[in-house]
């Protein structure tokens, strides 16, 4: 379930699932919302360095430490050991993106696999139209392109002999 993480000024309240083995793309996305919602995103990519003097050399490491909890309070303790070493945030979220995106022959199988076996049972029809996009953003995320065609045809195939 969802827990809090951040509480914004104006009492607003911003949850996530933690990062887990499953939701790679999704969690990817949410924290770069949180962080640029925060003006973090900047540092995170690395397009800010932090090289800036006196007062904003300590804005910008508060901000620097900021990130890099918010990126550790919101991974499941299973993944700590990849960022746990990490100085910054930027090198928090290389790890993570390194270790999530891998681009190797197996992760493009079996997520290839997962998309042309997975079969509608019951339930939601968009629910279903959800998990294919959601398989298809990770092949994305290695960079592997899931044309269109694909796409319909990895529908076509996981819907039953009834439709």
């Amino acid at each position: 379930m969802a827990k809090p993480i951040y509480t914004i000024e104006d009492s607003k309240s911003i949850s996530i699932e933690k990062l887990n083995q499953e939701n790679w793309v999704n969690w990817k996305f949410k924290i770069k919302l949180i962080c640029e919602d925060l003006d973090l995103w900047n540092i995170l990519t690395g397009d800010e360095k932090g090289d800036k003097l006196n007062g904003q050399q300590l804005t910008a490491f508060v901000k620097k430490q900021k990130k890099l909890r918010l990126i550790a309070l919101n991974v499941e303790d299973q993944f700590l050991t990849l960022i746990r070493d990490s100085k910054d945030p930027r090198a928090a979220w290389i790890c993570l993106c390194e270790n999530f995106e891998k681009i190797c022959l197996a992760n493009q199988f079996n997520l290839r696999k997962q998309l042309l076996n997975i079969k509608y049972i019951s339930g939601l029809m968009v629910k279903h139209i959800n998990t294919l996009i959601d398989l298809k953003q990770k092949l994305e995320a290695i960079n592997q392109t899931v044309g269109d065609n694909y796409m319909v045809i990895a529908l076509l195939q996981s819907l039953p002999s009834t439709y």
